[in-house]
């Protein structure tokens, strides 16, 4: 059986995760320009913007109480079953569910060490930030 390639998505969400502070900008601005790839906007495509804004506000909520030390594994576990329900309803693409999901179980897992659960949910809030804003643009 094989494996299907790995979205461009989850591949930018791995690239967010794994860049040195001073690239940051870097990684930003190059997942922006992004949107000129075919491949970016096929992922993008179908998706429902009000899904897209809906998912931010909540993710995004829970990211930052994570980072304000207020967030605990169950908010994690929620705002994934709440990304699969949207994809499931066809309101956000495999790879975009995919990709938050990738972002999502970093920061549960880095939620032991307060550093790297800052250092990571910041991460996922910018990954999550350029992503509304990539969608936009599609």
């Amino acid at each position: 059986m094989s494996r299907r390639p790995q979205s461009i998505l989850v591949q930018y969400a791995q690239e967010f995760l794994r860049a040195k502070d001073n690239d940051l900008l870097n990684v930003v601005n190059k997942f922006l320009a992004s949107i000129g790839n075919y491949n970016v906007r096929r992922e993008l495509r179908g998706a429902s913007e009000a899904a897209i804004r809906k998912i931010h506000s909540t993710v995004t909520g829970i990211i930052d109480r994570v980072i304000e030390g207020k967030g605990n594994p169950h908010d994690i576990a929620h705002a994934e079953i709440f990304i699969k329900y949207q994809s499931a309803r066809g309101q956000i693409s495999r790879e975009i569910a995919d990709s938050i999901t990738l972002i999502l179980n970093a920061v549960g897992n880095s939620l032991n060490n307060r550093e790297q659960m800052v250092k990571t949910a910041r991460r996922a809030r910018l990954f999550l930030d350029a992503l509304v804003t990539l969608s936009k643009m599609a």
